[in-house]
């Protein structure tokens, strides 16, 4: 017993947190389409950040939905999901208080999720009880980001691994570079995809802020990875870079 003890408590201390951020945008829920992960047929994949009153922590809820599920399985799921809720644990939100509008008009139970969210140019929000969340369309999503480990001096950082998720694929994406000084004080230090830290970077943490848009020029929320500390480094030439530098391109 006390050796599994200590096994949970070294468990508990090693365990790495991801560096990796996603802002949705409070009281908004993302509806995307796309192919199931075992590519067996399509599916809702359903984000929303809820500002839950009283007043509390904003409460992330994500969900995959099949296209044939109804609008009354789909209340239900978000329902059994709130009811989890320290806040709203002993609060149970009636079948009248919490609805689906299209239009400013409630949809029936016996819908189906696809007769409302494919190919919908209308105005659809989620009410519960006196919220409203509105209902956002294939937003583009960057569901992961990745940057390699360490960080040197003089050598270029760039994100990778990107996950655009679901059916929707970012066209542009805006990026901003901050040195987190030793005070928590960020400081802007690049705009481009790449950047290369410099003697000022060292022992200080840099953090990539990621805003997609999508081929209609309509933003996503923002994303942020947060890198090691920019170690010191005694290298002074880098053969490959110089080497990837003075090729030819059109050679293979």
């Amino acid at each position: 017993m006390k050796y599994l003890i200590k096994l949970h408590e070294y468990r508990c201390i090693k365990r790495k947190m991801s560096s990796f951020k996603i802002h949705l945008w409070e009281n908004t829920m993302f509806v995307n389409s796309g192919p199931k992960s075992d590519g067996t047929g399509l599916q809702f994949n359903i984000s929303l950040m809820l500002s839950i009153k009283p007043p509390s922590k904003p409460r992330k809820i994500n969900m995959c939905r099949k296209p044939q599920d109804t609008i009354d399985m789909f209340l239900e799921r978000i329902k059994l999901k709130l009811s989890s809720d320290y806040v709203l644990k002993t609060q149970n939100i009636g079948k009248t208080e919490i609805e689906l509008q299209k239009d400013g008009i409630r949809v029936c139970d016996d819908a189906t999720l696809s007769d409302i969210f494919e190919n919908n140019n209308s105005t659809t929000c989620l009410l519960i009880r006196d919220m409203y969340i509105n209902v956002v369309y294939n937003a583009p999503i960057l569901n992961n980001i990745k940057l390699n480990k360490p960080s040197y001096e003089k050598l270029m950082l760039y994100p990778y691994g990107f996950d655009n998720g679901f059916n929707v694929s970012s066209t542009h994406i805006n990026y901003l570079w901050y040195r987190i000084t030793p005070k928590k004080q960020e400081i802007e230090v690049g705009c481009q995809m790449a950047y290369t830290p410099t003697a000022e970077d060292i022992d200080c943490c840099l953090k990539l802020v990621c805003k997609p848009y999508n081929e209609k020029g309509s933003p996503g929320p923002t994303a942020e990875i947060l890198s090691s500390k920019v170690l010191k480094n005694t290298i002074d030439i880098y053969p490959h870079e110089n080497r990837l530098k003075e090729r030819d391109y059109n050679q293979r």
